[in-house]
């Protein structure tokens, strides 16, 4: 496995990350100031006969949108730097299974599929969990979860799941995800940097196995 290549890669995504918040940031700017300015010069309510016309009702639809596209942003950059994860553990497995083709059956991982099944396959190979850590055993289960949701549900949360992720929300405040009423993930900036730190922790754990420096 090539630590320059998979270094470039997670570079991307950071460049990536730094312009979606730098394109976001430059909007909200733009309309906060357009707010000032029209409360300076003193904007108010307007009455007509066809009803309250309020002039910050378009500032307001405005932001939204702003939001809905930060929130689209995120939600396809958390799904991509996953698939990225899953993409560059399958080319380890894959590797493995060329060179020594008899380390792992497939017939035991029938049941799993995508990461959970390279995991396995990591883990059976090492003979002990991948990633060692539990926590990002953890992260990956949780950045699973939000993952399919997004990619299939649009945003909404299988409930067989939920509990687990509340916690894990409750858990890392910092990562500031929500969920709405209609159990919907609401991804962050936050959360998207996290994913790129995620990776990494992984890249490490692979790359600190000698044997699978191909």
């Amino acid at each position: 496995m090539s630590n320059y290549f998979t270094n470039l890669k997670v570079g991307y995504f950071v460049d990536y990350l730094g312009l979606i918040k730098k394109t976001i940031d430059k909007d909200k700017a733009r309309l906060d100031k357009i707010g000032r300015q029209m409360e300076k010069d003193g904007v108010k309510i307007i009455e007509t006969e066809d009803g309250t016309y309020n002039p910050f009702d378009s500032l307001s639809d405005e932001y939204w949108e702003v939001k809905e596209v930060e929130q689209l942003m995120h939600r396809t950059f958390i799904s991509g730097v996953f698939a990225f994860i899953e993409s560059e553990i399958y080319t380890v497995c894959r590797l493995i299974k060329t060179i020594i083709p008899n380390e792992f059956p497939d017939k035991d991982l029938k049941k799993r599929s995508g990461i959970e099944r390279s995991l396995e396959r990591m883990k059976l190979i090492l003979k002990r969990d991948f990633p060692e850590d539990i926590l990002i055993r953890e992260d990956i289960k949780i950045a699973g979860i939000i993952r399919n949701a997004l990619m299939h549900n649009d945003g909404s949360v299988n409930k067989q799941y939920l509990q687990s992720l509340k916690s894990y929300i409750t858990k890392y405040p910092d990562l500031k995800l929500t969920l709405t009423q209609l159990d919907e993930i609401k991804v962050t900036f936050e959360y998207s940097h996290f994913m790129i730190d995620l990776s990494k922790k992984i890249f490490s754990e692979l790359e600190k196995h000698h044997k699978f420096n191909f």
